[in-house]
C-alpha cells in the first residue's frame, strides 16, 4: 500500500523538531575558543544535522531523480524583482511584528541577532574575515538548509500529495487531482512555525513561511528562497536590532506604527502586482500553468485532511511539548 506523502512529509518533519529541540538544551557557548571559531563551526554542522542529513536521506527513499522536483535552480532575471519585494516585505513585517509584540509586552527575538548576540562577543567583528564567518554560520547556512528541507522537501511532498475520496469527472471514487500550492503552503509554513517553539513568533514565523513559499511558486526556483532568507538574516544580524531600538521608542510611538505599516502594506501591493504581471506574461507567452493544482474549491478540504494526519498532530504535540520543556 503506497504511503501517502501528507504522512510521510510530517514524520520528516518530526525527525527535525527532535534534533533542533535536542540541540537547544545544548550549551554551545560551551564550545568557543578565543577567536571563536569553535562557535562557528560547532553551528554550521547542527544545522547540517538538523536539517541537511534527515533531508538528503529522506530524497533518497524517494529514489532517484527526486531531487529535480525541488526548483534547484537560477532565479530567472524576469523574477529576480519579486525576490527584492519579498526581502522587503519580510523586512518591513517583521518591523511591524515588533512594534506590536513590543506594545502588548510580549517581544522575543527571533533573527540571527538573538543567537549571534548569545554565542559571540560584541567585539567579535573586527575583521573581514569575522563578519564573513558569522554570514556563513549565522546567516547563510541555516537559511539554506533550512529552505532546503521547508520550501524544498516539504512544500514539494504537499504539492504532489494526491487527494482521494472525491468523485472523479466520470461519477467514480478515486483520486481527483493534488493538494496543489494553497495547501502546500499552508501545511509545510505550520511545520515550519512549530520548528522554532516560540508561541510569541509563531504567526510571524508563519507569516515568513507563506511568503517563502509564495517566492517559490512565483520564481520557480528554491535559490530565490534561499537567497531572500539569508538576505534577511544578514539583516537580522547586522541592522534589525537598530531598526527596532528606534521604531519601538517611547517617543516614536503611533508614528513609527503607522510608518512601518504603511511601508508594509506598499510592499505587499507591489509583491502582488509583480506576481500577477509575471502570472500574465506567462499566460501571453504561452508558457505552462503549474503542473500541480488543487480542484477548484477543495483546498480547505484538503488543509483539514492534512492536519488531521496522526504524522502532523505528532508535530503538534511536540510542539506543544517543546513550548512546556524547552
Amino acid at each position: 500500500m503506497r504511503i501517502k506523502k501528507s504522512v510521510t512529509a510530517p514524520l520528516l518533519a518530526l525527525v527535525v523538531m527532535t534534533l533542533a529541540g535536542a540541540v537547544s538544551l545544548v550549551d554551545i557557548s560551551s564550545l568557543q575558543d578565543g577567536a571563536g571559531e569553535n562557535i562557528y563551526l560547532s553551528v554550521i554542522i547542527l544545522q547540517i544535522i538538523i536539517f541537511t542529513l534527515p533531508g538528503i536521506f529522506y530524497a533518497k527513499l524517494r529514489g532517484t531523480g527526486y531531487a529535480l522536483k525541488l526548483n534547484v535552480r537560477l532565479i530567472p532575471l524576469s523574477r529576480i524583482g519579486f525576490s527584492v519585494l519579498a526581502l522587503l516585505v519580510m523586512i518591513t513585517g517583521s518591523a511591524v511584528w515588533a512594534i506590536l509584540t513590543h506594545r502588548l509586552g510580549v517581544y522575543t527575538e527571533y533573527t540571527a541577532s538573538y543567537f549571534y548576540r548569545n554565542y559571540l562577543s560584541a567585539g567579535s567583528l573586527n575583521t573581514l574575515s569575522d563578519a564573513l564567518y558569522v554570514v556563513t554560520a549565522f546567516a547563510l547556512i541555516p537559511a539554506v538548509t533550512e529552505e532546503f528541507l521547508f520550501r524544498g522537501i516539504l512544500l514539494t511532498e504537499y504539492t504532489e500529495d494526491p487527494v482521494t475520496g472525491g468523485k472523479k469527472d466520470d461519477g467514480s471514487e478515486g483520486e481527483t487531482g493534488t493538494n496543489g500550492p494553497v495547501c502546500a503552503s499552508v501545511m509545510s509554513s505550520l511545520l515550519y512555525a512549530m520548528l522554532h517553539f516560540s508561541a510569541e513568533n509563531f504567526l510571524l514565523f508563519f507569516f515568513f513561511g507563506i511568503l517563502l513559499c509564495t517566492v517559490v511558486y512565483v520564481t520557480k526556483s528554491l535559490i530565490a528562497a534561499m537567497l531572500v532568507h539569508t538576505l534577511f538574516e544578514i539583516y537580522g544580524i547586522f541592522a534589525e536590532s537598530y531598526v527596532i531600538n528606534v521604531i519601538t521608542g517611547p517617543e516614536n510611538g503611533l508614528l513609527a506604527g503607522f510608518v512601518m505599516t504603511t511601508l508594509l502594506l506598499l510592499a505587499l501591493a507591489f509583491l502582488f502586482g509583480e506576481g500577477e504581471r509575471l502570472y500574465h506574461n506567462d499566460g501571453v507567452n504561452g508558457m505552462a500553468v503549474p503542473a500541480y493544482a488543487a480542484p477548484e474549491g477543495t483546498w480547505l478540504r484538503n488543509i483539514g485532511l492534512c492536519i488531521i494526519s496522526p504524522s502532523f498532530l505528532l508535530c503538534a504535540g511536540a510542539f506543544l511539548a517543546g513550548l512546556i520543556l524547552l
